[in-house]
């Protein structure tokens, strides 16, 4: 199973602001354990949109070949 995870991680946006960013880690299930396959971080400062595409992701069972792919055909609608 691959599985496509919500990642946050804080980013410095004007000297002393810093702003969440999110991102998606890609995971495969083997022997009940969570593998590391890829990440992406910095997507969109959008929990909720990048949320809804880890969850597309992960429903489709997309193969982590195409995993940039989606990511990049995201970000450029």
């Amino acid at each position: 199973m691959i599985l496509y995870q919500l990642t946050e991680k804080p980013v410095e946006v004007s000297g002393l602001e810093k702003k969440a960013s999110f991102g998606i880690e890609c995971r495969t299930v083997e022997n009940g354990e969570a593998v590391l396959l890829d990440a992406i971080e910095d997507i969109a400062s959008s929990r909720q949109s990048v949320a809804a595409l880890a969850q597309r992701c992960t429903q489709a069972q997309l193969s982590p070949v195409h995993f940039r792919d989606v990511v990049e055909d995201f970000l450029l609608r």
